[in-house]
């Protein structure tokens, strides 16, 4: 899912139940649930590991890498 069809999803929610908690499932089967603690965070996301952009630059300094997700806790 691109950003543009979240932002287009959570609009059509707000309009019709206003401003509801954000939650997020643990694992595919969703047999855990608690609520989104921050604000979303980019970064990158590969073979299930999220490095966000504060890390790469620590670790990367100048280095080139491209981002290519988004974190929302």
């Amino acid at each position: 899912m691109k950003i543009s069809e979240m932002i287009n999803a959570l609009n059509e929610i707000y309009k019709k139940h206003g401003d509801l908690e954000i939650v997020y499932s643990s694992d595919e089967e969703g047999n855990f649930f608690g609520t989104v603690g921050f604000t979303p965070t980019v970064g990158v996301y590969e073979q299930h590991d999220f490095m966000d952009e504060e890390y790469l630059k620590e670790e990367y300094g100048d280095e080139e890498y491209t981002i290519n997700s988004v974190c929302i806790n």
